[in-house]
């Protein structure tokens, strides 16, 4: 991925990641397209996840979804 696909990406879908609570569960959601893709968006990605993770852990379950184009 690159910043222009990023762009579009966020234009079409929204937020790169992003956190749901339904039904008992955290439902976390990260673009599977910035993975490894070296952009400063994909080191704020896995940072986010990491601050989830480390809040909702120990708590209710957790479901992790990386949907892709």
């Amino acid at each position: 991925m690159d910043a222009a696909r990023r762009q579009r990406w966020l234009d079409t879908v929204g937020a790169d990641h992003w956190l749901v609570q339904a039904g008992g569960w955290i439902v976390l959601g990260v673009n599977a397209q910035l993975l490894g893709s070296g952009l400063e968006a994909e080191a704020a990605q896995w940072s986010w996840l990491g601050e989830q993770a480390g809040r909702h852990c120990g708590g209710q379950p957790v479901a992790l979804i990386t949907p892709s184009p």
